[in-house]
């Protein structure tokens, strides 16, 4: 897969590659994410200074969390968006998921589904 720089269109760039893959090719790159986002993130995107550190520094539980939306709504070919908000001057930078629509159930016949999409929010100071 392609390395890109982490900016709205190469993330775009990459939601489609990864949507794109074979099934089991997909799966790989799934269970990678869930297993270390970190490196999956530096395996996947050119990081600047700043960009790098925000991810070193992110706590491990939002981590967990976020590669595992990422990873259920890419195993299940679901609509990920990921839009970069406004600068705004806040004095730092903050990632917002937003999982109200991505529904997990357990069906008896299927076993573990995923159903709707997952948005996420990133939003620089300036």
């Amino acid at each position: 897969m392609n390395v890109q720089p982490f900016t709205a269109d190469s993330v775009t760039a990459k939601i489609w590659e990864l949507q794109k893959l074979p099934d089991q090719a997909l799966k790989m790159e799934t269970q990678f994410m869930r297993m270390d986002f970190r490196s999956w993130m530096f395996a996947n995107f050119t990081l600047d200074d700043e960009q790098s550190l925000y991810l070193q520094k992110m706590d491990s539980r939002l981590l967990a969390t976020l590669s595992a939306d990422l990873a259920d709504c890419m195993d299940f070919r679901l609509p990920l968006y990921i839009t970069f908000g406004p600068k705004i001057p806040i004095g730092s930078k903050f990632v917002k998921p937003n999982r109200k629509d991505l529904v997990r159930m357990y069906d008896p016949i299927k076993g573990y589904v995923v159903g709707g999409h997952f948005s996420i929010e990133i939003v620089y100071e300036v």
